[in-house]
């Protein structure tokens, strides 16, 4: 499914963790998730079928993160507290940690 990066069958907050994991250190992401679970990380990551997961796809996965949000509570994410950022503070963060949204 794409956007499951995690592999948990859903699309939600705690995929936005094995993404940003995937792409800071793919090596660690592929031990806890990849070989383990058996996820093609090209098949759920590339939102923008360029071939490659990289921060070109971001805004896409934000996108599918995101388009769960509306069952979630008013912060964003299901179960999120006062504490937790909601998704969308996440992901813009992570275009900024990343670099800009566009396409390469």
């Amino acid at each position: 499914m794409l956007g499951d990066v995690n592999g948990d069958g859903y699309r939600n907050n705690y995929d936005i963790d094995a993404f940003e994991l995937a792409l800071e250190e793919y090596e660690d992401w592929e031990q806890e998730f990849g070989e383990p679970i058996g996820i093609n990380l090209l098949g759920v990551g590339d939102c923008n079928n360029d071939g490659v997961l990289n921060n070109y796809d971001i805004d896409c996965i934000a996108d599918a993160v995101c388009a769960n949000c509306m069952e979630c509570d008013s912060d964003g994410l299901s179960g999120s507290g006062d504490d937790n950022p909601t998704a969308p503070e996440v992901f813009a963060f992570l275009r900024e940690y990343f670099g800009s949204k566009g396409s390469p």
